[in-house]
């Protein structure tokens, strides 16, 4: 990186090679702080659509209104495979080049709120429709004249069918831990829908589910006073429980599975019965070292993070037993097929 940073001649270019240099940590924790690069690079105006990413190209879930009342050409179920002349793995690999991630599917994560978004009042894209391929082009607005209405409030916990119990990670808190085993004890199965980011509940919900106490992953640490030199630490979690869960546990995980929600999905895998579904998480368990460079705002994962058994996590995922991916029909279609293929495998263990 050296020769880049003597060719700097401008802010611009001085914030992207930073970017650039955070990037080869190849760490999903890591980012660099810059308004230069949020406004230049990512612009602040985009198309009023929510959109879902599926098979290499983007499709549309949810119409916005704006303050100006005017419509996109764009329908729910619109598939866009092109915006301004690039598709959409172009888009990955150019916005990807100043996004750190620990892997191919966790820079996709982190880019794809991007590309719909500009400076300019406009974006032109190529679309599939009904069978069709069309070129549009639609307006861009500020954030400010979005009008996003609310999705309806998810519930912490529920019944899907007749004894099958799932559970949201995402709002679940500690205290409703003891309420929600209470209603889900006795089911068949519980799903736990880690495709977010849990509230510090992985220890009090493993002394609930877990037979006995168990090693679910391992950390190594900096030896500082001997650099280059680490030590490992085994950690530890359950308790001795007569009452544990006896049904299934399936684990619902994807690359926003990140962190926390990476070692609370190893937690859950110590359950006699687990199954994890989906696919591979983010790679980047372990804590955060956050510091300045050249005045701006950055981190790195500072831990290192491995099953119990040696095999690293990091960069890697957490790997599920039944791979599920979404895909452009399903999306289409309403359907979260992560969740459907969980409640498959309930019904015939398979």
């Amino acid at each position: 990186m050296i020769p880049k940073f003597l060719n700097i001649d401008s802010d611009e270019t001085y914030h992207l090679t930073l970017a650039e240099l955070v990037t080869k940590t190849d760490d999903s924790h890591a980012y660099l702080f810059s308004k230069e690069i949020s406004l230049n690079q990512y612009g602040n105006r985009r198309v009023p659509v929510e959109y879902s990413y599926a098979e290499g190209k983007l499709v549309v879930t949810k119409i916005n209104s704006t303050a100006f009342e005017e419509k996109t050409p764009l329908l729910v179920g619109d598939v866009i495979y092109d915006v301004n002349g690039k598709t959409i793995p172009q888009l990955v690999n150019s916005f990807g080049k100043y996004v750190p991630a620990s892997n191919s599917w966790g820079k996709i994560e982190k880019v794809k709120s991007h590309f719909l978004s500009t400076n300019r009042d406009s974006i032109s894209m190529k679309i599939e429709r009904g069978g069709h391929n069309l070129s549009i082009t639609s307006r861009t607005y500020f954030a400010k004249d979005i009008i996003r209405t609310p999705n309806k409030s998810p519930e912490n916990w529920k019944l899907l069918e007749k004894q099958i119990g799932y559970v949201n990670m995402g709002i679940l808190k500690k205290e409703d831990l003891d309420m929600m085993y209470k209603n889900l004890q006795s089911t068949r199965a519980i799903i736990f829908d880690l495709r977010n980011y849990p509230n510090q509940t992985i220890e009090p919900l493993s002394q609930l589910i877990l037979p006995e106490i168990a090693t679910y992953y391992l950390f190594t640490f900096p030896e500082t006073d001997y650099p280059g030199k680490f030590y490992s630490r085994k950690n530890i979690i359950g308790r001795r429980n007569k009452e544990y869960y006896k049904g299934d546990v399936v684990v619902l995980v994807n690359e926003s599975t990140q962190s926390q929600a990476e070692t609370t999905a190893m937690m859950l895998r110590q359950h006699p019965k687990a199954k994890l579904i989906g696919s591979n998480t983010s790679g980047a368990n372990g804590d955060v070292i956050t510091f300045k460079i050249a005045g701006l705002d950055t981190r790195f994962t500072g831990l290192g993070a491995y099953y119990p058994d040696g095999r690293e996590t990091q960069r890697i995922g957490i790997i599920p037993d039944i791979i599920v991916k979404p895909t452009i029909q399903g999306i289409r279609e309403g359907k979260d097929e992560v969740l459907e293929r969980a409640l498959l495998y309930i019904k015939t263990n398979n």
